[in-house]
Parts: C-alpha cells; structure tokens; sequence
C-alpha cells in the first residue's frame, strides 16, 4: 500500500514538472472542446476504475485502439491544410489543457498526498512498534497458560 502510494505520488509529480508543449500557436484557441472533455472524463474514469465506453474504432483518437499512423494518413489524404493547422492546434490546445488539469488536481491534492504519506509513515511505526508489544503478550499467554495448567493439575486431585 505504500509503495502504490508512493508510486501515484511519483507519477502525479512527473506529470507536474513535464515541461510544457512547445507549440505556442495553441495558444490562440482557448475554447473548451467537447473531445478534450470526454478524454478528460474517461482518464478520471479510469483512474477510478469506472466503466467507460470505448469505441473500438482506430480511428477515434480517445480508442485504446487508436492507430495514429493511419489517422494521421487519412488526415493528410482528406483534409486541406488550413484544416490540418487547425487541427495541430486544437490538439495542442487538448493538451495543454490536460496537462493544466493535471497539474490543478496535484496541486489540490498536495496537502493529502503528504498527510496520506504522513499517516502510512506513522501506521508502519506503530506497527513496527506493535511487533514487541505481541511477542511479550504471547509470552504472558504462554505462562498463564502453563499457570493454569499447574494450577488444574493440583486441583484435580482435590476434585
């Protein structure tokens, strides 16, 4: 459970000190896309194991089967490149985006993952601590045991 915890902390602050995309022409559109939302939604899906419908098409870039080769091919073969300048940008733009969600999730989160660090800190001391005070209480069982066994013995001849 630690090491799980430490890994996800691991991970989320890799994804916070990533360096930024270099395209700035992503910048000139700030609108919010229903794409970028959806993927949004299907990460915080996974993340917290719900089920997310995933479309099986290579084709759609939120498909665990997309194949970027042939979508960027068909791109290429049907669209103009105003259209492919475009779609450079609004994808840049996704990202970005996800990466500034990424980043305020962390940072909303900050205080709990070090609190969450903190009490597994403190669980293992306690029980690394615990291991002493179980091995003396089985001793105390053992000799009450024998105790009680010395002590029916003598007793039962006067029974």
């Amino acid at each position: 459970l630690l090491l799980l915890l430490l890994l996800l902390l691991l991970l989320l602050l890799v994804l916070v000190l990533a360096p930024p995309p270099r395209d700035t022409r992503a910048m000139e559109s700030h609108h919010k896309s229903s794409a970028a939302a959806l993927r949004v939604r299907q990460r915080f899906s996974g993340f917290y194991d719900l089920p997310v419908r995933h479309d099986a098409s290579a084709s759609d870039i939120d498909s665990s089967n997309f194949d970027a080769d042939a979508y960027v091919s068909s791109l290429l073969k049907s669209k103009p490149l105003p259209d492919l300048v475009g779609r450079s940008n609004e994808l840049s733009s996704e990202i970005k985006e996800l990466d500034s969600d990424m980043q305020m999730l962390v940072y909303e989160n900050y205080n709990k993952f070090i609190s969450a660090t903190e009490t597994i800190r403190a669980m293992k001391e306690k029980v690394d601590g615990m291991d002493g005070e179980m091995e003396r209480l089985a001793s105390k069982v053992s000799e009450i045991t024998e105790s009680s066994f010395k002590i029916n013995s003598n007793l039962a001849e006067r029974r």
